[in-house]
């Protein structure tokens, strides 16, 4: 008998329920472990980008990091499993806010009705980030749907918006459900720091590469003049740390080419800085620099 993805995961569900929480996130981590020392493609690509974004850094260093990378997202997706029938409440002892004026302008913001595009990440733990995000106001997020409709629902209900934490916009409906949102005074999550050829684009550096960098959230901010504000939540000594960045506005010129690479190259270095000090919190198998400028000359030939 052939058991469904979804199938799986409720009895995974069912077995993970049983441990403590420290324990089950060891185990995580321990698997992370033993996929960085097998011969996969992920993990080679790994050490690649480690290796292009950190030049100076020893062959020790890289390995390591490798492994730290794979331990941590072991770790973190039995964490979003574990927690997935816990109480926000019982969770927020695990939690460190770091940025309270930060948050306290977009509450602010939000009670004004004045939207904001929040800007994460590849980093950290995305999935548990945007079950925490509804404490901070009516807040939308944009994924993309899975081709399993089953699986879809558990991904983007019960873990990303649980308990209606947010709201979700599939990227196959384009940007004028974003653009509503915000006009309405709504908060719109983004995620950009990914290659994706097939959505337009600019070339924004990440890590002193030039690396091609969706445009839409930034054209986006620029449309309908909202602030935009980097969201990461990620793991520091033993706690959750839920980073709230400055909530910056940015000038509208009559040069939207420069208006939109501005505030790309601003949320983007903002992400990088906070990636440089934790880089094994980073999903460095990702084909960040799949796309080269020389790619969309030849292509525009």
């Amino acid at each position: 008998m052939r058991l469904c993805p979804i199938t799986c995961l409720k009895m995974s569900l069912y077995i993970i329920r049983i441990f403590p929480l420290d324990f089950i996130r060891l185990i995580g981590q321990k698997v992370g472990f033993l996929f960085a020392h097998l011969p996969l493609r992920d993990v080679k690509r790994c050490r690649e980008h480690l290796k292009r974004a950190f030049p100076n850094a020893s062959n020790e260093w890289i390995n390591k990091t490798t492994i730290k990378c794979f331990g941590h997202f072991g770790r973190s997706a039995l964490t979003i499993l574990r927690l997935l029938h816990v109480e926000n409440k019982d969770i927020f002892k695990y939690i460190k806010v770091e940025g309270q004026e930060n948050l306290d302008a977009h509450r602010e913001a939000y009670k004004n009705k004045e939207g904001t595009l929040l800007i994460g990440g590849h980093f950290g733990n995305y999935e548990l980030q945007m079950r925490f995000m509804g404490l901070a106001g009516d807040i939308y997020t944009v994924g993309k749907r899975l081709r399993n409709e089953n699986l879809n629902n558990f991904v983007m209900n019960d873990l990303r918006c649980k308990n209606n934490a947010a709201t979700v916009i599939y990227q196959d409906q384009g940007l004028i459900p974003c653009s509503k949102a915000l006009r309405k005074g709504g908060s719109v999550t983004m995620v950009p720091d990914q290659d994706l050829p097939k959505f337009p684009g600019i070339f924004s550096t990440w890590f002193n590469i030039p690396a091609y960098t969706p445009s839409g959230p930034a054209h986006l901010a620029r449309l309908r003049g909202v602030a935009v504000q980097p969201v990461y939540f990620y793991e520091r000594d033993g706690y959750f740390v839920f980073h709230w960045g400055p909530r910056k506005h940015f000038e509208k010129t009559a040069d939207e080419t420069a208006d939109i690479q501005q505030i790309t190259d601003w949320y983007m270095a903002y992400q990088e800085q906070l990636v440089r000090q934790y880089p094994e919190q980073w999903v460095w198998w990702h084909k960040r620099w799949r796309t080269q400028p020389e790619d969309i000359a030849s292509a525009n030939d």
